[in-house]
């Protein structure tokens, strides 16, 4: 199982977050549509995600609901017939909610920089800093707050929730962000 590091943050302006970004050493990776579909599990969740360029994972992850920067387990399978799997999936353990958005990614040092337009909650910035065999927890937390400072992304503003909570909350207040 991979893990990393990551939080959260809601913005009002992306472009500003960008540049600093870049100013800082960011690259510019790719921009896609992505739509997450989340499905009804017992234990951590759960989705499949396709792209508008026909590319699909299907991603069991692990991480506490609670703001700051936190530590996530996950596992990533590449799915080459998303259709049929969200078909069986849909069928057998139910979908939960859907996530749509807009997703930049840059890439700095071991952290993705990922700047979301999701549907119908607005924008936000993720980081995720990446804990493998070259970058160990204490070398990716680093990194970790070494970003989130240059682009003035302060520790006590985190989202503590998943996009997929965010749009159930949402759901049930009739619409409302």
């Amino acid at each position: 199982m991979r893990e990393n590091l990551e939080a959260k943050w809601q913005v009002s302006d992306l472009e500003t977050v960008r540049a600093r970004a870049e100013r800082a050493g960011a690259s510019f990776q790719w921009r896609r549509a992505q739509r997450d579909v989340f499905f009804a599990v017992t234990q951590g969740r759960l989705k499949l995600r396709v792209t508008d360029e026909g590319e699909a994972e299907l991603i069991a992850y692990f991480r506490p609901d609670e703001p700051g920067r936190q530590a996530s387990r996950y596992i990533v399978a590449r799915a080459g017939e998303p259709e049929a799997l969200l078909s069986a999936l849909s069928s057998t353990v139910g979908v939960l909610a859907e996530v749509r958005k807009q997703r930049t990614l840059l890439l700095w040092r071991n952290v993705r920089v990922h700047l979301d337009e999701v549907e119908g909650l607005g924008t936000f910035v993720e980081l995720e800093s990446v804990v493998d065999a070259d970058t160990p927890r204490d070398a990716a937390a680093a990194n970790f707050e070494e970003l989130a400072s240059k682009l003035d992304l302060r520790p006590d503003k985190t989202v503590g929730k998943a996009y997929v909570d965010l749009v159930l909350a949402n759901d049930r207040e009739g619409g409302r962000p």
